[in-house]
């Protein structure tokens, strides 16, 4: 099956905003639905069409970094490399608007954290952490800060 990622930018079109909604509750029933303030979206469609996956990043100007806000796949489609290549997506965007690298978080999220290793992300841990003391941390930086 083929797949487009279709860049959305940051969410006025209520329909948009439903659509991730939708995704976001198949995808991370548990969790809080997403912020979409300052949020620039990115939807996967497969070849007919229906959306099976997306993303949420910002930029964060404090760190000059992307933070990966969200990154989901539908059951059913999961095992296409759909994540990996949504974070490609993102990280031509993130180099494109100047950022100096991109980081995000998982939590208890085995298949995620594979995808970002395979990514080129890093593990660390943040001097203020945003997320919990059980969740983990990535990055992955291409140009050195001052």
């Amino acid at each position: 099956m083929k797949y487009k990622v279709r860049y959305l930018g940051e969410l006025d079109d209520p329909d948009d905003q439903e659509q991730i909604l939708d995704l976001d509750q198949v995808c991370f029933p548990y969790d809080a639905r997403p912020n979409f303030l300052e949020t620039h979206w990115w939807v996967v469609y497969d070849e007919d069409k229906k959306p099976v996956g997306y993303s949420g990043a910002k930029f964060w100007e404090p760190d000059n970094f992307v933070y990966i806000s969200r990154c989901g796949v539908i059951p059913e489609a999961r095992g296409n490399h759909l994540q990996q290549r949504t974070l490609r997506v993102i990280e031509r965007w993130a180099k494109k608007i100047g950022a100096d690298g991109m980081y995000t978080d998982t939590y208890r999220n085995v298949p995620s954290g594979n995808s970002f290793i395979r990514a080129g992300f890093q593990l660390f841990w943040p001097e203020e952490l945003w997320a919990t003391t059980e969740s983990t941390y990535w990055y992955k930086q291409w140009r050195k800060t001052k």
